[in-house]
């Protein structure tokens, strides 16, 4: 991996599994969505392949 490469992955960190503690990025998100509390997503975990909510890190 690139430096470039390793600085977009860090800066598009979603946050971890709550299951497996996975990194999720925005790559593996299913569904995005607005709350009044600001943005909440829906990802695939690549390592359990669950869906969750990321936790933040």
């Amino acid at each position: 991996m690139t430096s470039d490469e390793n600085a977009n992955a860090n800066t598009d960190s979603l946050g971890d599994c709550p299951h497996c503690e996975t990194m999720l990025s925005r790559r593996h998100v299913l569904v995005e969505y607005e709350t009044a509390a600001g943005q909440k997503h829906y990802a695939e975990c690549p390592q359990c392949q669950d869906v969750v909510r990321p936790q933040p890190e």
